[in-house]
């Protein structure tokens, strides 16, 4: 899950041209993302996990649009 200030439409539209999918697009993009330490590991499950405990900062990616 991620955050986005604005219109989710144009996250999913952000894919290149060659790429059918938007939306797998996005996923790959987040789980490298992941993978080169660019993002937590955080999931949504987790993030509820994390929103209940006590001392525990719930985290989730916020993304944007830039140049298409």
């Amino acid at each position: 899950m991620v955050v986005n200030s604005s219109d989710a439409k144009k996250v999913l539209e952000a894919a290149p041209p060659v790429e059918n999918v938007p939306s797998l697009y996005l996923s790959d993009t987040l789980d490298n993302a992941v993978r080169f330490g660019k993002l937590p590991r955080e999931y949504l499950g987790r993030y509820w996990i994390d929103l209940s405990d006590t001392g525990v900062d719930a985290t989730l990616p916020r993304v944007r649009v830039i140049n298409k």
